[in-house]
């Protein structure tokens, strides 16, 4: 089973996603950054190629508000 805790004890989440991967992990990102004190969050998302990071605006918004680090990484191209 792959599941979030409804409120985390960590100070820091690490989540790692391929290519469409990202799907279950947008929403427990989504969550996490709800939260009343919300958690420091990384994100590593890899991909074949650079065209092909879905969600890629919305995480690099969050990114660029500072409630995520992220680090994208591409594999063939």
């Amino acid at each position: 089973m792959f599941t979030f805790a409804r409120t985390p004890v960590e100070d820091w989440l690490l989540f790692v996603a391929g290519g469409t991967g990202i799907a279950p992990l947008r929403a427990m990102l989504d969550h996490a950054l709800r939260l009343p004190r919300a958690p420091r969050i990384s994100l590593l998302y890899s991909a074949r190629r650079s065209d092909e990071f879905a969600f890629i605006d919305e995480l690099r918004a969050h990114g660029d508000a500072g409630l995520l680090e992220l680090h994208q990484t591409v594999t063939r191209d």
